[in-house]
């Protein structure tokens, strides 16, 4: 019959599958044998797929009210508290931190927020809490600025101690404290730039502090020109030279020209409060130089005038011819940077 498997038969009419069986092993007994009818499938069971659908409806709304619970106004950021602030404002805070848009307490990432805060070049460290049901905590450690930088004419500049440009100085601000730098004329610097090179900062920093114990004046400030050469400008009005302050081996020499002012205030040798000085050069730190003003020569006392005498006339003398003055001597001119 059509659709049965077909037996194959010895030639005795047997199946010779019955005797190679015995050896075969046995089959499970749900498991069909090869070219057998595949069993019918069991209809499926309404309420089974009912309750399915129903599991599946019940999580979906679950998670669409669990997404307006957290979206709802009770839990947008109402209250900022924010710690550890002297130069930025709450307002900048806010904004860095990213929270001057309506955003939950769920949906805040701390970590983000912190980053945020950290790329300032104000901000040292932070650290941002958020606390149910509305509230963020925001505590900050900024950078202390150490000086002043200006660039020619241009804005005046916070540096930190990293010599960083925190921001540009208010008008009106208390400077009082910081050392003040007065850069050649060029770019104005950008939030986050370094203008100076860090290690030269310390050194001024360092001797900004340490020159009133040494010649009992104080620092008005630092000027580099364009050539990168680097003075020190007193209260008093005399000037400290010091070369070029450009390259590594340049930094790295300016310490000991610092030692050989320190050796020279020690000395005695320099009135250091004699209104006549005006410089100390120490660009060679094995011969430091020191200029006063020239003193005043003295006004030469008036001669008596004698009286007039009569002398005998006699010929008449040629008058004098002019004689050709001498070329006048060329200006001195000022070799540019190298």
């Amino acid at each position: 019959m059509r659709g049965e498997p077909r037996q194959r038969r010895s030639r005795q009419g047997r199946d010779w599958r019955s005797w190679f069986g015995r050896f075969l092993p046995e089959r499970p007994a749900d498991r069909p044998r090869r070219g057998s009818r595949p069993r019918s499938r069991r209809p499926a069971d309404p309420a089974a797929r009912r309750s399915r659908w129903l599991g599946l409806g019940l999580a979906g709304g679950s998670a669409l009210a669990l997404l307006a619970l957290l979206s709802a106004p009770i839990f947008a950021v109402a209250d900022v508290h924010i710690s550890g602030t002297r130069h930025l404002s709450q307002t900048e805070v806010v904004r860095l931190a990213g929270l001057d848009t309506s955003a939950s307490v769920y949906s805040l990432d701390e970590g983000t927020a912190k980053q945020r805060l950290e790329s300032s070049p104000w901000v040292r460290t932070a650290q941002v809490t958020a606390s149910l049901p509305a509230q963020v905590s925001i505590q900050v450690e900024e950078w202390q600025p150490v000086a002043t930088f200006r660039s020619g004419g241009a804005a005046l500049w916070y540096l930190s101690s990293q010599s960083v440009a925190l921001g540009q100085v208010p008008a009106g601000a208390d400077v009082a404290g910081l050392v003040a730098i007065q850069g050649p004329p060029g770019r104005e610097p950008k939030a986050g730039a370094r203008p100076l090179e860090p290690r030269l900062l310390v050194d001024l920093v360092n001797l900004d502090r340490q020159l009133p114990a040494l010649t009992g004046q104080q620092v008005k400030r630092f000027e580099i020109d364009g050539c990168g050469n680097l003075n020190l400008v007193t209260a008093k009005g005399w000037t400290a030279l010091f070369g070029r302050v450009l390259t590594p081996e340049e930094l790295a020499a300016f310490p000991g020209k610092v030692t050989s002012l320190q050796t020279l205030a020690r000395s005695g040798v320099v009135d250091f409060n004699s209104p006549d000085l005006t410089y100390v050069n120490v660009e060679n730190a094995g011969n430091p130089a020191v200029g006063y003003k020239p003193k005043p020569t003295p006004t030469p006392k008036p001669t008596p005038t004698p009286k007039p005498t009569t002398t005998p006339r006699g010929p008449a003398t040629a008058a004098p011819t002019a004689t050709p003055s001498a070329p006048l001597a060329p200006q001195l001119t000022v070799p540019a940077c190298v």
